[in-house]
């Protein structure tokens, strides 16, 4: 939620008028209702519909095994590293910093099934303690998937080709679920201001 005192919309748009996808994870929470008319146009009670429903409307658009998808192999680089896809990013997350197969892992070289989360609760990244499905982790989860956007015409045209719609990933309540759709919507602002 926006801070106290200040329109939550209002707040997003600074956010987007900075042009940054860090600022507007900051700003508000991703299912803010103050998104509705700023990074998509949708009926105002989507929080209440289903997600069989949201499959079958118009204003609604699931990112699954598309280019905007988190599976979609779409290499980018985030803070030194290259990562396969936004999904071998998150799991990397679940093994130690110092695992050796976490940089196979980014490449998309070793079974992302078979990745157990090392501790449960938090996670570390480049020496930092992060809380899972933190803002700090939903942050790092918009990075990456700004980082994927901007690595890639065709995923950028996809993005704009998804117009107004609400984008959401199937029924994500994690950082990854609630974070990258956020990110691909404010990117998709942001790409059509250029």
């Amino acid at each position: 939620m926006a801070r106290p005192g200040r329109d939550a919309a209002q707040v997003l748009r600074e956010a987007l008028h900075r042009r940054s996808v860090e600022a507007a994870c900051r700003a508000l929470e991703p299912d803010d209702v103050a998104c509705e008319g700023v990074l998509y146009d949708a009926p105002g009670t989507r929080h209440d519909w289903s997600l069989r429903t949201r499959y079958m409307h118009a204003n609604y658009l699931m990112v699954g095994y598309d280019p905007l998808g988190s599976s979609a192999w779409t290499e980018f680089v985030l803070d030194g590293r290259t990562y396969a896809s936004v999904g071998t990013f998150h799991e990397t997350l679940k093994l130690r910093e110092d695992d050796p197969r976490r940089g196979e892992l980014a490449l998309g070289r070793a079974g992302i099934r078979r990745v157990k989360p090392a501790r449960r609760g938090s996670f570390e990244y480049m020496g930092a303690e992060i809380a899972v499905d933190s803002v700090e982790h939903g942050i790092l989860i918009a990075r990456a998937t700004e980082a994927k956007v901007l690595a890639h015409a065709s995923v950028r045209q996809a993005l704009l080709a998804s117009e107004r719609r609400w984008l959401f990933i199937g029924e994500g309540v994690g950082a990854l679920g609630r974070y990258m759709p956020f990110a691909l919507m404010v990117m998709r602002v942001l790409l059509a201001r250029r």
